[in-house]
């Protein structure tokens, strides 16, 4: 990397200033010094207010990397711990990057179709929700969290397990940025974020940003990960930042050691304010809007031009993007000066990083650092606020020894206007000692990296539970016939709500107890069909405690969905049921294939990567640099993957079938050569196919085949070689191991040589076929002795990592470019 003098601060500001269409602004110096830092190799931990521009110190340096064609990073993976600050920052990067004078895709382009020119920019966003980049494929990519970390630990949330093992290759190469990082669970999901910052710390930069951790766990963090710079504002740039505004913020704390109620909100809003009311439960939400437009309808004729907007995590898609840009129409930066006269009530949900202010917040009692989040809602552009903070009943979800020491120091700044460094002060009392004690379980990363190498080798049950977070949450519909519910529809599934198991509990519990008319509560499906025959048959059973159903449909004598209030639990509503509608499932569920012949579709495969190879020029670097190879040794395995691929169809039994197939489907018209692929249209021929024998599986069998010339190509190196093949084994399904007898073709040689010594490879020698059974063995077997694990090989992993995501991105990018032609 370039030393930091060599970065030209004037560019720097004229890039900013195309981004933001501002010909006068500037970079704070904050800002200057994270984007010379990252662009000169290092890793930075950054603690700057809310609201002080840390989006634009993340993402500068890969746009002026872009801009002056400097090998910066692959990509930028950005996490952050909510879907809507996802949402939000998607939407923003992309209206600046046009700004700019990019052209820019929001999703990655069709397979086969990259633009290396450098004009296109792809700023996508992947979340449970929105999942428009699954394969972690755009230059830019928005994320969640949870997301970023399932794909690191090989059980990828919103893919299935057969593709596993695609994206913790895109991890290498990129500069990833864990954003609000104070909102991780310190026994969950920072243990895993913190080993996976140890681990791949040689093939990534990373940035950490937070505006409330603690002192200490600054310190502790800088420490144990080692190669990290801090950036901390100091009094004389908070100072700047604020003269930037038009007026100075000033926040007033004021503690009310009271329940938060709809009056009180009420008693204080004024005409034309922007009022916002945070509190810790969905419940208490619906509650509170209820009441103020209750009390607005019957009580007070002065607030009958007031909008009270709720939002929250229960919505469905269409109805929470209606009331997210309700709440940016009334509180984005555009609106504030124009009369705002709005009450906002919602959740956790717009706690951290959305971008509106309002003029006075109204909280019950949480965290120290979350209040401090909270805050930064309040007066974000500048001006006077005040924040009015209310004791809570209930201190749940939160500890209650954190409460307690929060509620002590609110009661002694009351009344107090708190500057940042106050603000960090009063954080640093609460969680300074607490966050550092749920650090140090971290001293010695030895046993969380032992849980992390058993969730990658498929060892560790309910993984994502076990090192992200508690998603332990019931997929939910509120229907009067659960019984006409589809499962059946092709490539669809019933859009569903997810609920907190507890919840749901408490909500069950109550309902049982008050359910005079024994009517039926909840149901959920179980199937009873037969699924290899297409019978799609359910049975509908009542719930119980003593289930933990997948799927749970309520009555809506107990519940009930409105676009207004979003999914109510323990009420019946207006007797208005939503209808149920249907989401595509799994996109890349069903392909559709075209003949094609072994020859072609390596070539094809090949040339893909070519294209794609020019996206991983950081990865390939890094690689060769940790394990001391070359860079064209990296390219020259992932080439030998690519070739060697599909090794296991020149078998007998699938070349068999796949031309019995053929010969069905383009009768007299079947290429004299092995086939790779065969016409196939998952409409026309999903029931006609199983007329047909199957044809075997094919990875193992391939990597098994050829496992022994590779371990001859690089004699010295027997690693590279165990990456390769193992790679072969596992581009269909992320874990396969199992190994099955069979006898290749005559000409398999012959067809791969060809393929080999095109691409200036050696030719195979050493072929193999016809396992023994010893080789057939889950324990003991081929998978077991040669194949690599988490467990066994960790310097060589992410070597395999990037195998085979180039593997499987470019077998699909060859496959499809077959299709089309």
């Amino acid at each position: 990397m370039e030393c930091q003098n060599s970065y030209s601060s004037e560019e720097f500001n004229i890039l900013f200033r195309r981004l933001i269409n501002h010909e006068n602004s500037e970079l704070y110096p904050y800002q200057e010094k994270v984007t010379r830092s990252l662009l000169s190799g290092k890793n930075i931990i950054l603690r700057a207010p809310t609201g002080a521009g840390k989006t634009w110190a993340a993402l500068l340096p890969f746009f002026y990397a872009l801009y002056k064609k400097k090998l910066f990073v692959d990509k930028v993976l950005y996490a952050l711990p909510l879907r809507a600050l996802a949402s939000q920052l998607h939407r923003s990067t992309a209206t600046s990057c046009l700004s700019a004078g990019w052209k820019v895709l929001t999703k990655p382009a069709a397979f086969g179709e990259n633009d290396l020119t450098g004009s296109t920019i792809t700023i996508s966003i992947q979340t449970g929700e929105q999942q428009d980049d699954p394969f972690f494929q755009g230059d830019i990519i928005f994320t969640t969290i949870d997301q970023l970390l399932s794909s690191y630990i090989l059980q990828p949330l919103s893919l299935p397990d057969r593709l596993a093992n695609i994206n913790a290759g895109a991890l290498l190469g990129s500069l990833i940025v864990f954003d609000e990082f104070h909102l991780l669970d310190p026994d969950l999901s920072m243990g895993t974020a913190i080993e996976m910052m140890d681990r791949l710390s040689p093939f990534c930069r990373f940035l950490i940003m937070t505006a409330t951790l603690s002192d200490n766990s600054i310190k502790w963090l800088s420490k144990h990960l080692g190669t990290f710079e801090i950036v901390d504002l100091e009094k004389l740039e908070i100072k700047l930042i604020e003269k930037k505004k038009e007026s100075p913020t000033v926040r007033k704390w004021v503690y009310i050691d009271q329940p938060l109620t709809a009056e009180r909100i009420l008693q204080k809003h004024r005409h034309g304010q922007r009022t916002l009311v945070l509190v810790n439960t969905v419940k208490r939400a619906q509650q509170l809007y209820k009441a103020i437009e209750r009390l607005k309808r019957f009580n007070n004729t002065n607030l009958q031009d007031v909008t009270v907007c709720l939002l929250h995590s229960r919505y469905f898609p269409e109805d929470r993007a209606i009331k997210e840009q309700q709440v940016i129409s009334f509180l984005g930066k555009e609106q504030q000066k124009k009369a705002g006269n709005i009450i906002f009530i919602s959740t956790q949900v717009v706690e951290a990083g959305m971008d509106f202010s309002v003029d006075v917040l109204h909280s019950e009692l949480a965290p120290m650092n979350s209040l401090v989040q909270r805050a930064g809602r309040c007066v974000r552009y500048g001006g006077e606020g005040i924040i009015y903070i209310y004791n809570v009943e209930n201190v749940a979800p939160y500890s209650a020894a954190i409460m307690e020491e929060t509620s002590k120091v609110l009661k002694k700044i009351s009344g107090m206007v708190l500057t940042f460094f106050e603000e960090k002060e009063a954080v640093n009392k609460v969680h300074g000692n607490s966050e550092v004690q749920k650090l140090q379980q971290y001293n010695n990363l030895y046993h969380q990296r032992q849980r992390i190498c058993k969730a990658m080798d498929g060892l560790l049950s309910n993984a994502p539970v076990e090192l992200i977070r508690d998603i332990s949450s019931i997929n939910v519909l509120v229907a009067a016939q659960p019984e006409k519910i589809r499962f059946d529809l092709p490539g669809q599934w019933p859009e569903t709500l997810s609920v907190p198991l507890h919840s749901l509990r408490s909500f069950l519990n109550k309902a049982k107890n008050s359910n005079h008319s024994q009517s039926w509560i909840a149901k959920f499906p179980v199937f009873n069909g037969d699924e290899s025959n297409h019978d799609q048959r359910w049975e509908w059973h009542d719930y119980n405690e003593n289930t933990y159903p997948w799927f749970l449909v309520l009555n809506p004598h107990f519940a009930y969905y409105s676009a207004d209030l979003g999914l109510v639990l323990g009420d019946s509503g207006t007797g208005e049921i939503r209808e149920i509608k249907y989401r595509k499932r799994d996109p890349k569920a069903s392909y559709h294939y075209r003949c094609e012949t072994m020859s072609k579709h390596l070539s094809l495969v090949m040339g893909q990567f070519e294209k794609i190879k020019e996206k991983c020029l950081c990865s390939i670097k890094y690689l060769a640099a940790y394990l001391n190879i070359s860079e064209q040794e990296v390219i020259k395995a992932v080439k030998l993957a690519l070739l060697l691929h599909d090794t296991g169809k020149l078998t007998q039994d699938w070349e068999r079938g796949a031309k019995t197939w053929q010969e069905y489907k383009t009768p007299g018209c079947i290429p004299s050569e092995p086939l790779a692929h065969t016409d196939y249209d998952p409409e026309k021929d999903w029931e006609i196919q199983k007329q047909f024998s199957r044809r075997p599986v094919h990875a193992v069998e391939g990597s098994f085949a050829v496992h022994q010339y590779l371990y001859d190509l690089f004699e010295e190196q027997p690693e590279i070689a165990a990456c390769i093949f193992t790679a072969i084994a596992r581009h269909h399904t992320g874990r396969a191991s199992a190994l099955k007898y069979f006898t290749l073709i005559p000409s398999a040689v012959e067809v791969l040589n060809r393929a080999l010594q095109n691409a200036g490879f050696k030719p195979i020698r050493n072929i193999l076929d016809k396992p023994g059974k010893s080789d057939c063995n889950i324990v003991g077997g081929f998978a077991s002795q040669h194949m690599i694990t988490a467990m066994q090989d960790p310097d060589w992993l992410p070597l395999y990592f990037f195998i085979v995501r180039q593997l499987r991105l470019s077998d699909q990018a060859g496959t499809m470019e077959g299709v089309n032609q």
